[in-house]
């Protein structure tokens, strides 16, 4: 499909959107720290208060719409590299914009992200829930719009947004000076994400431009049982590209594992606000000799990881696991296309409901994501942003007494996860070191 010049309206998802705040009074605000900080603007801004959420677990349909999805992605976009995504992020980028799309354009859009089927309410309330737990125990996720000054958004899309997804909203000029527009995300993106992620956007938005969703999502734990140091030594890493010799890191631990057709997993613990284990883990999954990180992702997209993690029980093991740092970042419109979403990337898209007038001019003219992952002794780091740019339409079982072996010596997939009902906050697959 030939891509569509941009035009209006961009939605960034992962750090801001944009949207016109006059007369929205019912906006829930609060006053945080300033990201644009040694920054020349008159923004006018208006900052969500996370609004407390009784921690349940997800429904089962929420959950596995939300991991299927995120493995599906991941069975898209590998092709041998390293890959990195958060499905989180995505999810609430693009469930923002979907909840202003109608008709075919929204249907399209519930299926792509695994989310057909779940009433509007559940999934508002799910992500309402979401992003006050996703604000504790080491995580830290944000929302923004970044709308256009003096454009007709609706305020019941905007409230919606505001209360249900807690962003941030941001007056900015697309029209007259866009660049500074975009500068002033990147800014946010590179704050929310405690600088791991300094850029979203290069040159992605215009004077057409009248919309950006972003979603920003960080993460910094430590292990609840460090490796040691002194057991960490070079070992060969059979890559995809070819054999390299890196940091390996050593343990011997009794841990939550369990097995499929095609792979191992097993499950580490961080430590949560008290210092005690908390409700994050990070799993590695390590397909068996003879199989490939697809196969893997086939397997897990169809069982679903929260079946296994609640599978899993505690074993002996026998850890060999590298150290590994990189970033990733990709357009997703290819993506989203292969998984179905295709009529809001085209002239036919429906999102009226983002205005209070009958105009349904606008498109999604492209979707960023960027993700950084670190993983060593101590803990793991990981970030994600998802933007979203709409522009205006113009033209077009294992044996109980036997001690295991867990040697990722070889591609393997991770998650970080939310153990109270197995939701995926990132993943990917450390192809190469």
């Amino acid at each position: 499909m030939k891509r569509l010049t941009k035009r209006l309206l961009s939605v960034i998802l992962s750090t801001t959107l944009l949207f016109s705040l006059g007369g929205c009074s019912d906006i829930r605000v609060k006053e945080k720290d300033n990201p644009f900080q040694g920054i020349d603007s008159n923004i006018i801004t208006f900052e969500a208060a996370l609004t407390p959420k009784k921690l349940t677990p997800f429904s089962s349909e929420f959950v596995s719409g939300l991991n299927r999805y995120g493995f599906d992605v991941l069975l898209k976009m590998y092709d041998g590299e390293n890959i990195a995504i958060s499905p989180a992020s995505l999810q609430l980028a693009l469930l923002m914009t979907a909840i202003g799309a109608e008709g075919n354009t929204r249907d399209e859009m519930m299926s792509a992200l695994r989310m057909s089927g779940i009433s509007e309410e559940e999934i508002l309330s799910s992500v309402a829930q979401l992003m006050w737990r996703a604000n504790r125990n080491g995580m830290e996720t944000s929302n923004s719009l970044w709308l256009q000054d003096d454009y007709n958004f609706a305020k019941e899309y905007v409230s919606h947004c505001n209360e249900n997804f807690m962003a941030d909203l941001y007056n900015v000029d697309f029209v007259d000076d866009p660049s500074g527009a975009e500068e002033l995300m990147n800014a946010w993106v590179n704050h929310k994400t405690h600088g791991k992620i300094p850029e979203i956007l290069k040159n992605d938005v215009s004077s057409l431009t009248r919309l950006v969703l972003i979603n920003a999502l960080y993460f910094l734990g430590e292990w609840e049982t460090s490796f040691d140091k002194d057991q960490t030594f070079d070992e060969v890493f059979h890559g995809s590209n070819g054999d390299t010799t890196v940091p390996f890191m050593h343990a011997r631990w009794t841990v939550r594992y369990t097995e499929g057709n095609t792979f191992q997993l097993i499950l580490l613990p961080f430590r949560g606000d008290e210092g005690e284990t908390g409700p994050y883990a990070m799993t590695f999954i390590l397909p068996k000799k003879g199989y490939a990180p697809e196969d893997v992702s086939e397997e897990i997209s169809e069982t679903g990881i929260e079946s296994l993690l609640s599978s899993a029980s505690e074993k002996e093991v026998i850890i060999s696991l590298p150290k590994f740092e990189f970033e990733f970042q990709s357009s997703m419109i290819q993506t989203m296309q292969a998984l179905g979403m295709n009529e809001a990337f085209t002239m036919n898209a429906q999102f009226a409901n983002m205005l209070e007038s009958n105009k349904n001019d606008l498109y999604v003219s492209e979707i960023m994501h960027k993700t950084y992952i670190r993983v060593n002794e101590e803990g793991a780091e990981a970030a994600a942003a998802t933007a979203v740019v709409m522009d205006i339409k113009a033209a077009p079982n294992d044996d109980p007494e036997q001690t295991i072996v867990f040697n990722a010596d070889r591609p393997f997939l991770f998650a970080i996860c939310d153990t109270t009902d197995g939701t995926i906050l990132f993943t990917g697959i450390t192809a190469n070191l």
